[in-house]
């Protein structure tokens, strides 16, 4: 079932519209300079995240999370609780059907509407040797204004892309202006966890073959 109601609302708050939805680290990279552009690398929970391309001097300020299936619906348990949310709502999230492969939150600024505006930009998820995964044309998403004084207006826009296939621990995520032909590239790469197993201690990362250590 598509989400709706209480869950609507909790994926929606996910991608920073709301600061009660993430750890303040995360919050604070969709809302400041972490995790944009003039961010080379970063860590988002269980990926390591370098920005390997992006426009020189860029005309629109662009960041981006993954979330897996699993941790959505984390991030919406945890949202629940804060919120007191009573059972039903709390059913609905366990009912709520989460894409195979997760999400990608996208965040845009600039400083005309139009380099915000979802509909000129594509999401194109690839291995590491850029075998297409997944692709998707944003639709519209309705972008929001701030104005800061000196007739300067800044222009934000906050949407979530759903990937319907698997991916793997290794992937590119790339942002792309259509209009322009200018593109963002993140490299992802999951981190290693050491599980025990009996008596034994493996390295395991989501996909991958248990490696004794």
């Amino acid at each position: 079932m598509p989400a709706t109601g209480f869950a609507q609302r909790s994926l929606i708050s996910l991608a920073g519209c709301q600061r009660a939805a993430y750890s303040p680290s995360i919050a604070s990279a969709l809302r400041e300079p972490a995790c944009l552009d003039n961010e080379l690398t970063s860590k988002q929970e269980e990926f390591s995240v370098v920005l390997v391309a992006y426009p020189n001097p860029p005309c629109t300020r662009v960041g981006i999370q993954y979330r897996s299936q699993e941790n959505v619906r984390k991030d919406m348990r945890e949202q629940a609780q804060r919120n007191l949310a009573d059972e039903k709502e709390k059913e609905n999230i366990e009912r709520t059907k989460i894409p195979i492969g997760g999400v990608v939150f996208v965040l845009l600024k600039g400083n005309a509407i139009e380099r915000v505006t979802s509909k000129y930009f594509r999401v194109v998820i690839t291995d590491m040797d850029d075998k297409n995964i997944f692709s998707s044309d944003v639709g519209y998403h309705s972008p929001d204004a701030t104005y800061i004084g000196g007739g300067l207006t800044l222009w934000k826009n906050v949407f979530y892309v759903s990937i319907d296939k698997k991916i793997g621990n290794e992937f590119k995520i790339y942002v792309i202006d259509k209009i322009d032909g200018s593109r963002w590239v993140y490299e992802y790469k999951q981190f290693e966890k050491k599980v025990k197993i009996g008596d034994e201690l493996y390295n395991y990362r989501r996909g991958d073959e248990y490696k004794r250590l």
